[in-house]
């Protein structure tokens, strides 16, 4: 793409530091990338530089000496994501490995790895850990015992104000707020107590003695807005009165106006001094936090910048190392820099003996992370931070500042409206700042005013679909329409037409994981494993697959339960040995021998309250009898006198289902004290056949299941691995203070924008996207803007910066600028006036002096408006014409299945087509499970081929019915399309960014263990014993020849044999095999594979360039698409006597021939990778074709040589390529085989295993 004038004004600025203010769709992350090539092609190696020779070489006109190498460039932004997005484009435009060389980072990964390379420096661990989001408050849940809290004592509940503690700890760290300069703010405002009321200390006495917390906290919130004499007041005059109300100043008696005037002052030295032991107690758990992590030896995710900044400032040598190493440091996403942010950057940045070459890129209109610590003007705080190193460079002004005002994105009329809107923002970095169309005149923008939600959602589904009947573009995706929200809950009805029509759609993060269905029910299985008297989950499990019991059983048996007063578990075992069941027979009250009537308390009488008191909300919730579980002894008396119970029969579809429970339940139990909670995870998956049974449904809802349940696989995984010797029950109360603080594991797709579907996200979620069309609503007022405040988190008087007093204001209108100008062609925008909720602000705004550039539909208010204009009657006329009237009409029926369907949603027509499937599945493998032996094995599976019959037929009406409405059919060619073999995966689950010999030698193998592995990734219980032993073997024969090599060159002594088996002592843990016998038999293999390895390093002269040397190889399709990106590490790279290149690789296995190591397609890669990517350390040259490659067997101590011609290298290039193109494609089919299926360890929950390769 062409550069704009004003782009190539930015990527060529001169020396020195630089703002680049660049508008929405102006093209800033393009400065960037192109600024990086200029600088490369301008002073790097081959490049023309300008300047006069110096001692050290050349001094370029960036003010530095030498050739610019990709490793002098450093560019920061603000999250992962846009660090990822930015990492691919840099690729794509200067390749892979240049693009490898340059340093792409977020602040915090910035931040640790200054930390952890100056680790030794610093008296850091080698690898500090780093606490998370919830680990942060785990740690404030655990301090909490051990601080004397009064303000934030919150009783019995562990988790209460951890979210304020974190928020204040994290704020505080943004702002470089130490412990010590929090502490001496609150002295300061202690003595100020003092002086005015007394000792604080008798204050707080008073106050635990009264204990009247709640109305001081009432006060002293009133008190830090500014407002606390008139709600101390308040309050004096409630409690003179006594009877909770305030009443008017005008109402308190002459006499006792003095008595009211002291009380509150008393209400307001308490709410101050209230507020000071707040403070107080803030400043205690942050000092405790900082002293636990040190503990620790950890670090949270908000220390890695202020721990970075303390060395930097703290050890001048570092500091100058990191000033040396980058000569330019680009800044993206720069508006949402925090103050913490800034003065790293000025550390790296202001270099004693060179321009401080700082180019920052932002656009302060998109500043909207406020609330996460992003500074109120960094701009303006870098302009004041850099401007004596701006005006050393010749910069009379001060820190240029260049503008980017050219959109490439939106149509003219987006640009309008949306510069309407911010214009009204006072405090903007540059006022006059506009943005001009690349593009020609496009379709107004769109105001519809709805008559309430309801009416909103609809509209936004009527112009939806309208839009994409009208989109003629090639190859329109719904992935590129957007709904874009201020609060989630704006989504919720929109959510539920877009089900309703059978539209695609994806809400970015989901519901997420824990309150998916199959996650539910899995965990509900997992805590009746370790309490077996949780009947809450008992039941919750006896309604999933694969047994589902039916809901009259559930009742049956709950409250058969309920009258033996026993659990649930211990009732369905005694049923399934009597084989008989109790029910309840209700005895008819006196006076009705026909006992058509119940009495009150009944769920029947329950439910006909519901029915006639739902509007006025009179009617209670059913009595515990009516709904199950325990109850006492004359509960279950009271219940005896109204009903007789009899016994039945058990019959042969709840026995069948019962057996299958209880030898699950039975056969897991005896792991549950043994085993790790994955361990008892896996199992109990394999014993149910839950994964195999919903990879054999195959459908995109099944395969989200997979999905979901690899993702708790994954979690158990680590917790496992984290926790060796932790049980199931230790990690179900690790899963509850995890849900409890907001813990969610890491998903398959981020936000899901590898998904096709209409986008469903908060505008913060959309920000640095672009759509084809975007629809904002709920544009009203306490929704946006939302104006409750920011939240005094820091006391104003330790900010760095003093925010507008209407910043709040100016936040949320640069909130809905950045929603707008998010659209190319088409912008929806919806408000809603009526029922309570008046439009935004900002629809004022936006219609001002409006032309055709927008649009406005007020038709669906247009009847509401005529008839309050015409007169509507009053609301005293409105109840005599109700109370004349007669019974009330009837709804008709097209309105009251409206209603229905709003108040109850009902399946859509693929939820139901999914159901039927994955029943169909269940059914099959429930026939295959039935024991003949067993009495009842003919009725069950009679009665089990029925229900597969009606199912069917189900099934086939669905179909015909999906047919007429232009919907994919349940048929074999769509189970293929949607099987987990088929290209639909890829639409659920990104392919890995990368490939590895690895992955095409398991894609070989078979492509449905591929997908297995890579996409769903789904962990597998052990790992090999070989795979252990190798990965030790490699890390020692690494870590020896590294030590070798530096005492080589600094001339000191190298190490011995000694040394050697002591770094294998060290990577030596019994602990990482499954069996400590098998652990054993390895260990004492190790000793003569180490003599071996370290007689050849004694007799070999070769030079060592490189050891486990990671590399990344790009292979170009030549179709256009994404380069295949091939990565991997090689063990060793060797110089030679004669300057040519060796490459050797370990292997711990057995010993292969000649022929097999010539073909041996893992150095072949190698090579490649040698001859097109891998870069000489040494000389900064690629390494060419290597003249030898070797395969080193390290058990047998034989090296087996063999070399690659550029023929063979081409070959496999070409070979990579044809298997990526299969896999990019989706062609995932199993290759089943007794061999293949013998070795794959996902054989127990495969659906197309050979039945050969399955050990019984």
């Amino acid at each position: 793409m062409e550069l704009t004038e004003e782009q190539r004004a930015a990527v060529e600025a001169g020396p020195g530091p630089v703002i680049v203010l660049a508008g929405a769709g102006t093209g800033k992350t393009t400065v960037i990338v192109e600024r990086a090539r200029w600088l490369l092609e301008r002073f790097g190696e081959g490049g023309p530089r300008d300047g006069e020779p110096t001692m050290g070489g050349v001094r370029a006109a960036d003010g530095s000496v030498g050739p610019l190498l990709p490793e002098n460039i450093l560019v920061l932004t603000y999250n992962v994501r846009a660090t990822d997005e930015l990492v691919a484009r840099f690729e794509r435009r200067l390749g892979t490995d240049v693009a490898g060389r340059i340093r792409i980072q977020n602040f915090h990964a910035f931040g640790y790895a200054i930390m952890t390379e100056a680790a030794a420096d610093a008296g850091y661990g080698e690898r500090p850990r780093v606490l998370d989001d919830v680990g942060q408050r785990l740690l404030l849940r655990d301090l909490r015992p051990t601080l004397d809290l009064v303000y934030y004592r919150g009783g019995a509940d562990p988790y209460h104000a951890l979210g304020d503690f974190a928020a204040f700890i994290n704020r505080a760290r943004d702002e470089l707020v130490t412990p010590d300069d929090f502490d001496h703010h609150v002295d300061a405002r202690e003595a100020e107590f003092a002086a005015r009321f007394g000792p604080l200390g008798a204050a707080v006495e008073s106050i635990v003695a009264r204990g009247d917390l709640a109305r001081l906290k009432e006060v002293r919130r009133a008190l830090a807005g500014g407002n606390g004499e008139t709600e101390a007041h308040r309050e004096a005059r409630r409690a003179y009165f006594g009877d909770g109300l305030a009443r008017w100043r005008s109402d308190v008696p002459a006499e006792a106006r003095l008595a009211v005037e002291a009380e509150a002052e008393r209400f307001l030295r308490d709410a101050t001094a209230f507020e000071i032991l707040r403070l107080r107690e803030l400043g205690l758990v942050y000092r405790a936090y900082l002293e636990a992590l040190a503990a620790r030896k950890s670090f949270d995710f908000g220390e890695q910048i202020g721990r970075a900044i303390a060395v930097l400032e703290a050890l001048p040598n570092i500091r100058r190392r990191y000033q040396q190493r980058f000569r330019h440091v680009l800044v993206d996403e720069f508006q949402d820099a925090n103050i913490a942010q800034i003065r790293l950057l000025e550390l790296v940045g202001l270099a004693p003996d060179r321009p401080a070459n700082v180019l920052v890129v932002g656009d302060d209109d998109q500043s909207i992370y406020r609330f996460r610590g992003a500074s109120y003007a960094a701009f303006r705080q870098f302009q004041e931070s850099f401007e004596a190193v701006a005006r050393r460079a010749g910069h009379a002004e001060g820190v240029p500042t260049l503008s980017l005002t050219v959109n490439r994105r939106s149509s003219p009329q987006v640009l309008l409206v949306a510069g309407r809107l911010i214009a009204h923002n006072e405090t903007r970095f540059a006022p006059d700042k506009g943005l001009r169309p690349d593009r020609p005149d496009g379709r107004p923008v769109e105001l519809g005013i709805c008559r309430d939600d309801g009416d909103e959602a609809d509209l936004v589904l009527e112009r939806l679909q309208r839009a994409w009947a009208e989109d003629a573009r090639p190859g329109k995706r719904w992935r590129d329409y957007a709904v874009l929200y201020r609060k989630h809950r704006a989504r919720q009805q929109i959510v539920e037409r877009l089900r309703r029509a059978e539209i695609p759609h994806v809400v970015a993060g989901g519901t997420g994981l824990w309150a998916h269905p199959e996650i539910r029910d899995i965990e509900a299985a997992l805590r009746v494993l370790a309490e077996p008297d949780d009947d809450v989950s008992l039941v919750r499990l006896m309604s999933a697959g694969p047994w589902r019991f039916g809901a009259s059983e559930i009742v049956r048996l709950t409250r058969m339960a309920y009258a033996r007063g026993e659990d649930l578990l211990s009732t369905a075992r005694e049923v399934l040995h009597r084989g008989e069941l109790e029910v309840e027979v209700r005895e008819p009250p006196a006076g009705d021998e026909d006992g058509h009537r119940e009495r009150p308390g009944t769920m029947r009488s329950w439910l006909e309250l519901v029915d006639a008191g739902s509007a006025s909300g009179a009617a209670e919730p059913p009595p515990a009898a009516m709904t199950g579980g325990r109850g006492g002894r004359g509960e279950r008396q009271a219940r005896e006198e109204r009903l007789r119970r009899r016994s039945e029969a058990l019959d042969a579809a709840l026995r069948a289902r019962l057996t299958r429970l209880l030898e699950v339940i039975d056969t897991l139990t005896p792991s549950v004290h043994r085993d790790g909670p994955f361990t008892v995870l896996d199992e109990y998956l394999q014993r149910t056949s839950r994964l195999y049974d919903l990879l054999a449904v195959g459908t995109s809802e099944a395969q989200r299941d997979v999905l979901a349940v690899a993702r708790l696989l994954r979690f158990a995984a680590r917790w496992q691995r984290d926790q060796p010797e932790g049980t199931l029950a230790a990690f179900l109360h690790y899963l509850d203070v995890y849900q409890e603080v907001g813990g969610e594991p890491e998903g398959e797709a981020g936000t899901g924008l590898e998904l096709d579907g209409v986008r469903l996200m908060t505008i913060h979620q959309a920000k640095g996207l672009e759509f084809h069309a975007v629809f904002v609503p709920q544009l009203v007022e306490r929704m946006m803007p939302d104006l409750q405040g920011e939240q005094a988190i820091l006391p104003v008087e330790l900010l760095r910066q003093r925010a507008p007093e209407d910043f709040s204001l100016q936040e949320e209108r640069r909130l809905a600028y950045v929603a707008m100008t998010r659209a190319r062609d088409l912008l929806v925008l919806t408000t809603v006036e009526g029922g309570g909720a008046r439009p935004s602000r900002f629809v004022g705004e936006v219609t001002e002096d409006h032309g055709p550039e927008l649009a406005i539909d007020e038709s669906r208010v247009a009847e509401l408006r005529w008839g309050a204009e015409a007169g509507t009657p009053g609301p005293a006329a409105t109840e005599e014409a109700a109370l004349g009237a007669g019974p009330e009409e009837p709804a008709p029926p097209a309105d009251a299945t409206a209603e229905l369907v709003r108040r109850l949603p009902l399946p859509t027509a693929q939820e139901r087509r999914f159901a039927l499937r994955r029943r169909a599945v269940e059914l099959i493998g429930a026939l295959e499970a039935v024991d003949p032996a067993e009495p009842f094995a003919a009725a069950e599976r009679s009665r089990l081929a029925d229900e597969l019959v009606t199912v069917a037929r189900e099934a086939s009406r669905e179909a015909d019915e999906a047919r007429m409405r232009g919907l994919h059919p349940l048929t074999l060619r769509v189970v293929a399309a949607d099987s987990p073999s088929g290209a639909r995966l890829l639409e659920l689950a990104p392919l890995p960014d990368g490939f590895s010999y690895s992955s095409f030698r398991t894609y070989r193998e078979c492509p449905f263990r591929f997908a297995l592995e890579r996409i769903y990734r789904i962990p597998v219980r052990e790992t090999k014993p070989y795979f252990t032993f190798g990965t030790i073997a490699h890390e020692v024969f690494q870590r020896f020849v590294e030590e070798r090599r530096a005492a080589h060159a600094s001339g000191e002594a190298e190490p011995g044999m000694e040394r050697l088996r002591e770094l294998f002592a060290v990577s030596w843990t019994p602990e990482q095999f499954a069996d400590p016998v098998v652990a054993e038999s390895y260990r004492t293999r190790g000793a003569p594979m180490l003599e071996a390895f370290y007689g050849r390093e004694l007799e070999r002269e070769a030079e060592v360039i490189a050891t486990e040397y990671w590399f990344d190889l790009p292979l170009d399709p030549g179709d256009g698409s994404a380069p295949v990106v091939v990565s991997g590490a090689i063990d060793r790279v060797d110089r030679l006597a004669d300057g040519s290149v060796e490459i050797v690789d370990y292997k711990t296995g057995r010993p292969r021939g000649q022929a097999e190591v010539d073909a041996d397609e893992q150095l072949t890669i190698y090579a490649l990778a040698a001859r097109d990517v891998i870069v000489d350390p040494a000389t900064g040259r690629r390494l060419g074709r290597p003249a030898r490659l070797a395969l080193y067997f390290t058990e047998a101590d034989a090296r087996v040589s063999t070399t690659r011609s550029d023929e063979q290298l081409d070959a496999c290039r070409g070979e990579l390529l044809a298997l990526a193109r299969r896999i990019r494609g989706g062609d995932f089919a199993a290759t089943p085989g007794p061999d293949v299926c013998r070795r794959c360890d996902y054989r127990p929950i495969c659906p197309s295993r050979h039945e050969d390769g399955v050990r019984p």
